[in-house]
Protein backbone atom coordinates (compact mmCIF):
# COMPACT_ATOMS: atom_id res chain seq x y z
CA UNK A 1 0.00 0.00 0.00
CA UNK A 2 1.72 3.61 -0.90
CA UNK A 3 0.13 6.61 0.27
CA UNK A 4 1.87 10.16 0.13
CA UNK A 5 5.17 8.85 0.02
CA UNK A 6 4.82 6.35 2.67
CA UNK A 7 4.77 2.29 1.27
CA UNK A 8 3.03 0.18 3.85
CA UNK A 9 3.60 -4.07 3.43
CA UNK A 10 1.10 -5.98 3.67
CA UNK A 11 1.28 -10.00 4.81
CA UNK A 12 2.66 -11.93 1.56
CA UNK A 13 0.96 -15.37 0.03
CA UNK A 14 2.14 -17.79 -2.68
CA UNK A 15 1.38 -20.24 -4.61
CA UNK A 16 5.37 -21.62 -4.91
CA UNK A 17 8.12 -22.11 -1.99
CA UNK A 18 9.97 -18.67 -1.60
CA UNK A 19 8.02 -16.91 -4.30
CA UNK A 20 6.79 -14.06 -2.38
CA UNK A 21 10.71 -12.97 -0.96
CA UNK A 22 11.65 -13.26 -5.08
CA UNK A 23 8.68 -10.60 -4.88
CA UNK A 24 9.71 -8.69 -1.88
CA UNK A 25 13.25 -7.87 -2.61
CA UNK A 26 12.28 -6.87 -6.37
CA UNK A 27 10.02 -4.68 -4.59
CA UNK A 28 12.71 -2.75 -2.24
CA UNK A 29 14.69 -2.93 -5.22
CA UNK A 30 12.11 -0.39 -6.32
CA UNK A 31 11.92 1.31 -3.80
CA UNK A 32 15.21 2.35 -3.25
CA UNK A 33 15.32 3.13 -6.77
CA UNK A 34 12.61 5.83 -6.32
CA UNK A 35 14.61 7.14 -3.45
CA UNK A 36 12.15 5.31 -0.54
CA UNK A 37 14.42 5.17 2.47
CA UNK A 38 12.21 2.80 4.56
CA UNK A 39 9.11 0.55 4.63
CA UNK A 40 6.39 -0.06 7.34
CA UNK A 41 6.80 -3.62 7.48
CA UNK A 42 4.30 -4.19 10.11
CA UNK A 43 5.52 -7.04 11.99
CA UNK A 44 9.42 -7.80 12.11
CA UNK A 45 9.55 -11.90 10.98
CA UNK A 46 12.28 -14.35 10.84
CA UNK A 47 12.42 -13.45 7.30
CA UNK A 48 12.00 -9.96 7.26
CA UNK A 49 14.84 -9.60 9.60
CA UNK A 50 16.78 -11.78 7.41
CA UNK A 51 16.56 -9.33 4.62
CA UNK A 52 16.90 -6.24 7.06
CA UNK A 53 13.87 -5.35 8.82
CA UNK A 54 14.21 -4.29 12.52
CA UNK A 55 11.58 -2.95 14.86
CA UNK A 56 11.91 0.86 15.53
CA UNK A 57 9.89 2.87 18.21
CA UNK A 58 6.69 4.25 17.85
CA UNK A 59 8.23 7.78 18.46
CA UNK A 60 10.41 7.22 15.42
CA UNK A 61 8.15 5.60 13.39
CA UNK A 62 6.03 8.93 13.95
CA UNK A 63 8.94 10.95 12.94
CA UNK A 64 9.75 9.17 9.57
CA UNK A 65 5.67 9.00 9.28
CA UNK A 66 6.04 12.66 8.64
CA UNK A 67 9.13 13.56 7.05
CA UNK A 68 7.92 10.93 4.55
CA UNK A 69 4.91 12.99 4.01
CA UNK A 70 6.20 15.89 3.78
CA UNK A 71 9.08 14.60 1.01
CA UNK A 72 7.84 15.82 -2.53
CA UNK A 73 5.43 12.63 -3.28
CA UNK A 74 6.38 10.71 -6.62
CA UNK A 75 5.28 7.91 -9.13
CA UNK A 76 7.11 4.81 -7.51
CA UNK A 77 5.31 2.22 -10.24
CA UNK A 78 5.96 4.40 -13.44
CA UNK A 79 8.65 2.67 -14.67
CA UNK A 80 7.75 -1.17 -13.83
Amino acid sequence: VYVKSVFSGESMFHLRPNVSKLCLAFLVEKLVEAGLEWMDIQMVTDVLKAMGGKEISRSDFLRKLLLAQEANSRSLFGSL
